[in-house]
């Protein structure tokens, strides 16, 4: 078994999916959550470098986005807490999107549907709960990928999730 971003990156290949991108993400900064299963446990998965990853990042590249380096990427999104701590799962996604946000993120790709439904969910509760609204919004990498193949957003589910990402067709060439 291997994860679909390995699946992406060793067998498919950065090179094509360039060619099969039709269209180019341009102005657009990406702060890429590796999420846990991605990378951990490192023998089992053999993605990338647990510590210091890198081809997320490049597959995000590949779409014609820029992937920002940020401190807090390897860091939990807080989804396993939800339900049992609500207070402590918003604080770890708002510290989280927080960081993204400091370091110029348009946008969080995620790879994990869990990561996903987390940063949407919360991202709601702490405009309800707490009165804030931080940003950035969050999408995961197929749906990108697949607006840069020329697929429509809603072909992609992209008018499924919790919060409206549209904007980010803005960005396409």
């Amino acid at each position: 078994m291997k994860h679909f971003l390995s699946v992406l990156y060793h067998d498919i290949g950065i090179n094509v999916l360039k060619e099969k991108a039709t269209k180019a993400f341009k102005g657009i900064k990406i702060a890429t959550h590796y999420g846990c299963h991605a990378l951990r446990p490192s023998d089992v998965t053999e993605f990338d470098d647990p510590v210091a990853p890198v081809l997320f990042d490049e597959l995000v590249s590949a779409t014609g986005a820029h992937s920002i380096d940020w401190p807090l990427k390897l860091e939990c999104c807080g989804a396993p807490l939800l339900g049992v701590n609500d207070s402590l799962s918003m604080d770890l996604t708002e510290k989280k999107l927080v960081d993204a946000k400091r370091f110029g993120a348009d946008y969080l790709c995620v790879a994990c549907p869990y990561c996903q439904m987390q940063f949407g969910r919360v991202q709601q509760m702490m405009a309800f709960q707490r009165n804030i609204d931080i940003g950035p919004l969050s999408i995961l990498f197929p749906q990108l990928l697949g607006l840069a193949m020329g697929i429509r957003g809603n072909a992609l589910g992209m008018d499924r999730h919790v919060l409206d990402v549209s904007r980010i067709e803005s960005f396409l060439e």
